[in-house]
């Protein structure tokens, strides 16, 4: 799927209706910024912390444990490097 694939404005319901739930896998939201969370598997307690604030589902969970961050949806927001626990963090915001 490409931008071109999108409804464009004039086709979304006034008022951002949903009418197709359980596509947002679809929408890689995170291409659009250079930035993303950075993960350190060396500092991770495996709280999962991390993972029950991200609103975007970026947070990887693998077997129960942290896998990464998959920055195709990451938008850089911070609430994960917030949430960590961990000193030093075991997320961080940086560059893709």
């Amino acid at each position: 799927m490409s931008v071109f694939d999108l409804k464009k404005w004039h086709e979304v319901p006034i008022g951002g209706v949903v009418e197709e739930p359980g596509n947002s896998r679809e929408y890689k939201t995170g291409l659009w910024t250079a930035y993303a969370a950075i993960w350190n598997a060396e500092t991770c307690t495996d709280c999962l912390q991390c993972w029950l604030v991200c609103p975007d589902e970026s947070i990887v969970i693998k077997d129960g444990h942290m896998a990464g961050v998959d920055t195709d949806f990451c938008k850089a927001c911070g609430l994960c490097v917030k949430q960590c626990p961990t000193e030093p963090k075991s997320l961080r915001l940086g560059e893709k």
